[in-house]
């Protein structure tokens, strides 16, 4: 609601912006009147019109003007909505760290369990990428770095 400038909102929910974000409430209130006279501000009210927003307020130095907005903007973008990275995380970290795998050290676990959750990421590396870098290392060189 707040990236859509609705007048719906309540002053209950400024409130509650200003009291998690530390924000002012009427300086949060008088900027989203203001914005809502722009004529060329952003509209939609998905995640990437909050970064759309973003992008906006800080071309300009906009983001000087419109503080409050621009706060509680960025926190939003930076506040994840729910814990379910966290709890996947820790499900795969039960899977990669097992009994064979007990002794190893913490940065190869952390390498590991970057590749086990960001999967999405490993699977659209090119092998032969790796396999021509690996190849042109020198001998000592060899040993990559996860």
């Amino acid at each position: 609601m707040l990236v859509n400038l609705s007048d719906e909102i309540e002053k209950s929910n400024y409130e509650l912006l200003s009291k998690y974000f530390n924000a002012s409430t009427d300086e949060l209130i008088a900027e989203v009147k203001i914005l809502k006279a722009h004529k060329d501000t952003p509209r939609g009210t998905n995640s990437a019109s909050v970064y759309h927003w973003l992008d906006w307020l800080c071309q300009f130095s906009r983001s000087t003007i419109y503080k409050q907005f621009y706060h509680c903007l960025k926190m939003f973008s930076i506040i994840p909505v729910t814990s379910c990275t966290c709890e996947r995380t820790f499900s795969k970290l039960t899977i990669v760290k097992n009994k064979l795998r007990n002794t190893i050290g913490q940065e190869r676990l952390n390498a590991l369990l970057f590749l086990f959750v960001e999967q999405e990421l490993t699977n659209n590396v090119d092998i032969n990428d790796v396999i021509d870098e690996f190849k042109h290392l020198t001998q000592s060189d060899r040993r990559l770095v996860l």
